[in-house]
């Protein structure tokens, strides 16, 4: 039978702050136990050691993650984990890369960036990378924890990865982060805490114009019609489960009346709010 377990390696957004400590963590999540998180507010690399799991982010379908690969989950995603088999995975949680020389990296990635139609896939553990986390396993089991061993070890992740990795799989894996990333940061952790592009170019202390002309810069479209998006795409998400009502999804994403909410449905869904509950549940 599924469990839905709380695994506090895996998110974040369900603890208090300051309570949270980024880096490596081993996870070892049982069959059928099964996570569901509203958003995560930190970036999670997940490398499955041996069993399976799966994941749902955002507007993806189920991925299958089996053993010997690893994916990343972005900052503010919509997610579901469920091990399929009895697993061990270890989760990288972090914010912003301090470790790395991070402009280099990402600005040889760029092309691939570029190029890459982004689609959430896993990305394989070549031998470096694998005996990298068999022996952060070894250290965790034998109590080996601290921050400044966790700080060492991001340094050498990103340094095998820098290595052993082609700057195509780098930017498969890390596409999320790349671009402009401290504005793209800013972005994904302050986005849901306003109603217009008004007041986001405000709360980055920018003038509407230089905001709109960064914004398109960095993600390739206005920054309406991707704050549009993301709404639907989490909407997309949150009809799954099984409560959800819609009043429940006019408060969360905050729309002021069912008009509103009912023209944004058929923009994006192509049918009324209600049919859109009965067709997620109906499949």
């Amino acid at each position: 039978m599924e469990r839905l377990v709380y695994w506090k390696e895996f998110i974040s957004s369900h603890k208090d702050k300051s309570e949270f400590k980024k880096g490596f963590r081993l996870c070892q999540p049982d069959t059928g136990d099964y996570l569901e998180a509203t958003t995560v507010n930190h970036h999670h690399l997940l490398f499955v050691l041996e069993g399976k799991i799966e994941v749902r982010c955002n507007q993806f379908s189920v991925r299958e993650i089996p053993s010997n690969h690893c994916i990343l989950i972005p900052k503010s995603a919509f997610i579901e984990i469920q091990a399929v088999e009895r697993s061990k995975v270890v989760d990288f949680s972090f914010d912003v890369l301090t470790n790395i020389c991070k402009k280099d990296l990402f600005q040889q990635c760029n092309a691939y960036y570029r190029e890459l139609e982004y689609d959430f896939i896993p990305v394989f553990l070549h031998p470096p990378i694998t005996r990298f986390i068999e022996q952060l396993e070894y250290y965790f089991q034998n109590g080996l924890d601290c921050e400044t061993f966790q700080e060492l070890k991001e340094r050498e992740f990103f340094f095998l990865l820098t290595n052993y990795y082609t700057r195509e799989e780098v930017a498969t894996l890390l596409y999320p982060l790349l671009g402009k990333t401290d504005f793209k940061n800013f972005i994904l952790t302050h986005y849901k805490e306003v109603n217009t592009v008004s007041e986001l170019a405000r709360l980055a202390g920018m003038s509407r114009t230089v905001f709109d002309n960064k914004f398109r810069e960095v993600f390739g479209t206005s920054a309406r019609q991707w704050m549009l998006r993301e709404t639907a795409n989490q909407i997309r998400f949150r009809i799954m489960q099984p409560s959800v009502t819609i009043a429940d999804l006019m408060d969360e994403f905050r729309f002021n009346s069912p008009t509103h909410f009912n023209r944004f449905c058929r923009q994006y869904f192509n049918c009324t709010p209600g049919a859109l509950i009965r067709n997620a549940r109906n499949n």
